[in-house]
């Protein structure tokens, strides 16, 4: 595929990085990683680490302090936000518990700055509100911290109009740092849980592009990264993305394999979510998706198996972004390319 064909801006040797989500217990992370560890050794699915520590207890933050030192983990502190857009805690909360964990837990590699993110169903009244909200906390927090953190901190760029993010942006000129996020992707889903990415998001992402260039920095995005919808981050020139959906999918009876929808193995009704999966469209998908696990080697573990799915999904993931990173020297990575992405421009999918 001709480079000129690319959509936006990405250029030949860009990497994106994966940042698996894991605001989880204790228990279910030393799982995850010592399973990957005994049947996986050689593939490193888990590099870089997003969790939110004012949701979590001081031993999962311990685990991932043990983590960075031995494994040399990148660890990335999310705000909460999507927590008090859940309802789950309110921003006075938010800023207080956050600033006392950041003041003290001076290990991590990037923190993010308090934001307000907006749902596809505010009005735009409550869309302008939250990102005043966004811009003037991420400021009042940015300023209480001490040097060495400020260069480490990332502000998110919230809005569903050019107007917002350029807003957002040019409040964030002045601050020392390297990296900003984006967060305004469209939402559906109980309690506007799930990020989908859609035509207007992806306009948005465009737009906000052009204009980082100017001022050389990175961007992540936030809460999205299915396999079949991470080639349209990557063309738009996100230098990471975090995701949980692996884990979230699992638990629905669902897997992911590079460059695939997603489809359900249980066969649960009450679970279904994606395309029923057979044992015979089983062994057809891993072939064309040239994945292969010791978690999906066999069919019927996988498919009674949640945390089978948990670590198969994990490392579909990680290949998917893998195969892109180094996707300009892959033929069939270029046909999915052409196929996928020029004819159907940014067509609305749901991020899982």
């Amino acid at each position: 595929m001709d480079k000129n064909q690319r959509l936006f801006y990405i250029h030949i040797g860009d990497l994106m990085d994966f940042f698996a989500s894991m605001t989880f217990n204790p228990g279910t992370i030393k799982n995850i990683c010592s399973n990957l560890e005994k049947y996986e050794p050689r593939r490193k699915a888990i590099k870089n680490i997003l969790y939110t520590p004012i949701m979590v207890s001081e031993t999962t933050t311990n685990i991932f302090r043990l983590l960075k030192k031995k494994d040399k983990y990148n660890v990335m502190f999310d705000s909460g936000g999507f927590f008090v857009q859940q309802g789950k805690i309110d921003s006075k909360e938010l800023f207080i518990k956050l600033s006392e964990f950041y003041s003290n837990n001076k290990w991590g590699d990037y923190y993010v700055l308090p934001d307000s993110p907006p749902t596809s169903s505010d009005s735009d009244k409550i869309v302008e509100y939250k990102i005043r909200d966004t811009i003037t906390n991420a400021n009042l927090f940015y300023n209480q911290l001490d040097s060495h953190l400020q260069k480490k901190c990332i502000p998110v760029v919230q809005g569903h109009t050019k107007e917002q993010i350029l807003r957002c942006i040019d409040s964030y000129a002045d601050l020392n740092v390297t990296r900003i996020g984006f967060g305004s992707f469209g939402t559906s889903g109980a309690n506007n849980g799930i990020n989908i990415i859609t035509n207007k998001s992806m306009e948005i992402v465009e737009y906000m592009m052009k204009i980082v260039e100017d001022y050389s920095l990175e961007v992540h995005a936030f809460g999205v990264g299915g396999t079949k919808s991470m080639p349209k981050l990557y063309e738009a020139g996100f230098t990471s993305f975090d995701s949980a959906g692996w884990k979230r999918a699992a638990g629905f009876g669902d897997v992911v394999f590079p460059f695939h929808s997603t489809h359900n193995i249980t066969h649960n009704t009450s679970e279904k979510r994606g395309k029923i999966l057979s044992r015979d469209n089983f062994a057809k998908i891993k072939h064309e998706s040239n994945h292969s696990c010791f978690f999906c080697d066999d069919f019927k573990k996988l498919q009674s198996s949640e945390m089978y799915r948990v670590l198969h999904n994990l490392l579909s993931i990680s290949d998917t972004c893998e195969l892109l990173n180094n996707g300009h020297n892959d033929c069939h990575l270029d046909n999915y390319f052409s196929k996928n992405m020029v004819q159907n421009h940014y067509s609305g999918c749901e991020i899982s």
